[in-house]
């Protein structure tokens, strides 16, 4: 191997470079890869795999746990992975995904030795693997190419040899050579009472009356420019008899080799025993319906047809009842859809004289359609004339639905990723939200608090707070589509939360809408916010009162308990095999447009008018299902209602959510320095903070504030820091503070609150994450937490207790 590519998959730059050092000084001549995250890394296997992969299970994407690895092993199988844990990791997890390929693992600590070993180890495996899967791709190929070949050779061998007529080829010579026979069939070897082998020992001019031997080969070395000749004469058979025959003579040419083909026509046909091959039902019949296929032989001029072969199982009719049906009847089998392209394309092939391949629905006895595959050759008579057809037809109906299904999963995954991006612009506009919210909310509660004046200044500014909580209930919105929030949650009784959704709206809907109460109180529990459950089912409902707000009808609200099958999860991406809770919520109204179904989850879409809705309600209610490891399906017909079908996973009740802390607000003496990009924040937090005691400074700037530190790291208790800044995020400025003073506390802000995971918080040295918008209350008490868990409780107290 020239130049392995060596991959190494971390996401924190620290440790990434560590081992990137490691590598370089143990192997000088490979090319090295950083991949910093997931995205990248899925991207970069797809493409084109390492040689070597190395993933530190220690960071992001190892954090991400043994589903990832399968996933990865799935992407690139035979790509060899060396695994790098922490420490005391339990690997019991994380063996099928070992074992699942090439590769080796480490636990840290491990010596430079080591790496290299198992590197080294990983190359040759890789090396070994991409042989056999070498071979099993040119196996497949061969195997794949033979069947192909062994099946058309079948196919040709079957019609060429059914057919009735005697059919024989020859090749035209090059320069002075004479014509060949290179292909017979049997019913031409039965006339002429020749052994196959002998025939096409034989030349073409051998099997002529002398007499007739100049004239036939001169009309023949000429029928390059006419392509097609009929011509009578006499053939001599074995024990000398002279059989009169009509013969039509075809040019073509295969590979650049120019061929005549003859289909020959007996005037006065001999007996030959009753060994002699007949039509469809001598010894082909039994092979066709062993092959599930159907042969037939059609009469274009009495317009009858001869089947044999699996008829039944194709179409629910005996051979005998196919036979007599007249050619409208007949017709009528195809599916109204196909019946006009078949019957053009047929014509056509008959107007040609030519060969025939098509794909139709015919109709089964017992009014199910069937997929089937038609093959077949339009043969002339004497005269050149068509005269009949010889085709064979199988059923295909499994393949095409397995060609279907494969469509529509396609489709599912392309519109999950298109939801999946739209979340993430959606996690980015709230983010920045929420910047503009912290000010605004923080200062304008503030601003109540201090503010003696008049009372209807006073009424104003609650007025704009109350506006800006709606705001920000309006970025959870959006945030819960992006599954950005990170609410809490326990397990929860659906049933308890969906009856208390339908008790508020049994008080506000119409007279002429219908609540059908069809819940199962003793289904299964679902790990979840609540909250957000009572939105999802509030907007189903809402949504289905409206459609029926003209018309009235009924709107049915089902729960219950169901298991998913490997089958449908196979057909739904989002679910997998197992038990869960089923919400159905069913009304009669309008129903939704096909066009418009696809596009109903997208946020700010919506078909109602102005003032009716904003958009976001089918949106929010798919990211909180996603959220919740669930699946949302849809169905609908226009006239006659809607139906949207909620999966969501049934989980033991025994599992119960950690309780929150409270914020306390409480004075203080320390020092704080506050590092935000927003001036609006860095404000709210001087003046929240510096009244109750504490010595605030602030900085706009990461870098600025990291010089400052430097100076003088001792010069402050506390630093407060917002996670999106330009020029350095907020966890990388925790980790080089504390570089320079480890036991500094740093309480980091954030837009949404899963925005750092708790391993890069974790390793980042941060005490306390606070979500943006807050108020001052949250964050005074969160200060005086980080600062008490850090130095312990103030002076003061020691000072009230000792009195």
């Amino acid at each position: 191997m020239l130049r392995p590519t060596i991959a190494i998959a971390e996401s924190r730059p620290g440790a990434r470079a560590s081992l990137s050092g490691a590598v370089r000084r143990q192997f000088t001549d490979v090319r090295l890869d950083a991949i910093p995250d997931l995205p990248a890394l899925e991207a970069r296997l797809r493409k084109v795999p390492p040689d070597c992969l190395i993933v530190d299970a220690g960071g992001e994407i190892g954090k991400l746990g043994p589903p990832i690895g399968r996933k990865l092993r799935k992407t690139a199988p035979d790509c060899p992975a060396l695994w790098v844990f922490p420490r005391g990791t339990d690997l019991r997890p994380w063996m099928p995904v070992l074992r699942a390929g090439p590769g080796d693992f480490l636990v840290r600590p491990f010596s430079a030795d080591q790496l290299a070993a198992r590197i080294r180890f990983c190359l040759a495996s890789g090396g070994h693997a991409e042989l056999q899967r070498a071979n099993r791709v040119l196996a497949g190929l061969v195997e794949a190419r033979s069947h192909d070949l062994y099946e058309s050779d079948e196919r040709f061998r079957l019609l060429f040899n059914s057919c009735s007529d005697g059919i024989f080829t020859v090749v035209l010579p090059e320069a002075a050579d004479e014509e060949r026979i290179v292909e017979v069939n049997l019913q031409m070897c039965h006339a002429l009472s020749y052994p196959r082998e002998e025939f096409l020992a034989m030349l073409p001019k051998d099997l002529l009356e002398p007499a007739q031997v100049n004239y036939v080969m001169a009309r023949l070395r000429n029928l390059g420019t006419q392509k097609l000749l009929y011509l009578e004469t006499i053939l001599v058979t074995r024990d000398g008899k002279k059989l009169p025959v009509a013969m039509t003579a075809r040019h073509f040419s295969f590979k650049r080799q120019p061929y005549i083909l003859f289909v020959v026509r007996f005037r006065a046909r001999p007996r030959h025993g009753d060994n002699a091959p007949g039509g469809l039902d001598h010894g082909y019949g039994a092979f066709a319906a062993q092959t599930g296929q159907i042969m037939y032989e059609y009469n274009l001029r009495a317009q009858t047809i001869r089947l044999t072969g699996a008829t039944r199982q194709i179409t629910g009719h005996s051979r005998e009842e196919l036979e007599s049906l007249d050619r409208e009847t007949r017709q009528a089998l195809i599916h109204e859809d196909d019946r006009r392209e078949v019957l053009r394309r047929l014509n056509e092939a008959v107007r040609e004289l030519g060969e025939y391949q098509l794909q139709y629905r015919v109709r089964h006895s017992e009014n199910a359609y069937r997929h089937v595959e038609d093959h077949g050759i339009v043969l002339p008579d004497e005269t050149g004339a068509p005269y009949r057809m010889l085709g064979c037809m199988r059923d295909i109906t499994d393949r095409v639905r397995a060609e279907q299904e494969e469509r529509l999963i396609e489709q599912e995954i392309q519109h999950s990723k298109r939801l999946e991006s739209l979340g993430v612009l959606a996690g980015g506009i709230a983010h920045d939200f929420n910047n503009i919210l912290a000010a605004i909310i923080g200062l304008t509660d503030m601003s109540i608090r201090e503010l003696d004046g008049p009372p209807d200044v006073l009424e104003d500014l609650e007025e704009s707070l109350r506006a800006a909580h709606r705001a920000k209930d309006l970025v959870k919105q959006i945030l819960a589509f992006s599954r950005q929030t990170g609410e809490e949650r326990s397990p929860v009784h659906l049933h308890v939360v969906v009856r208390e959704a339908l008790g508020l709206l049994r008080a506000s809907i119409p007279p002429a809408i219908h609540i059908i109460d069809s819940i199962d109180v003793h289904s299964g529990m679902v790990l979840a916010n609540p909250t957000q459950m009572h939105q999802v089912v509030m907007n189903y409902c809402t949504n289905g009162i409206q459609a029926m707000s003209e018309k009235g009808g009924t709107l049915e609200v089902r729960l219950e308990d169901v298991e998913v099958t490997r089958r449908f999860a196979a057909t739904h991406p989002k679910l997998h095999p197992g038990p869960y809770v089923k919400l159905t919520v069913a009304d009669k109204g309008h129903g939704i447009d096909p066009g418009n179904i696809k596009r109903i989850f997208d946020p700010f879409y919506t078909t109602k008018g102005p003032g009716e809705g904003t958009g976001m309600g089918l949106a929010m209610v798919y990211g909180i299902v996603a959220d919740h490891g669930g699946a949302v399906l849809v169905e609908s017909v226009v006239g006659q209602g809607t139906e949207f079908q909620t999966y969501l996973p049934r989980t033991p009740a025994e599992e119960h959510p950690l309780p929150g802390a409270r914020a306390v607000e409480a004075p203080g003496r320390e020092s704080l320095l506050v590092v935000d990009d927003e001036h609006a924040v860095r404000r709210f937090c001087q003046r929240c903070l510096t009244p109750l005691g504490y010595k605030v400074q602030t900085r706009s700037n990461p870098r600025n504030a990291l010089a400052d530190f430097k100076r003088d790291p001792r010069a402050f208790d506390l630093v407060i820091a917002d996670q999106h800044m330009p020029e350095m995020s907020g966890d990388a400025l925790a980790r080089r503070m504390r570089k320079l003073r480890p036991d500094i506390p740093i309480i980091l802000f954030t837009g949404f609150s899963n925005e750092v995971s708790e391993g890069i918080a974790r390793d980042a040295g941060i005490a306390e994450i606070v979500s943006k918008p807050v108020v001052s209350a949250q964050l005074t008490g969160a200060v005086r937490r980080v600062l008490d868990a850090a130095y312990g409780p103030r002076p003061a107290q020691h000072e009230e207790a000792a009195k």
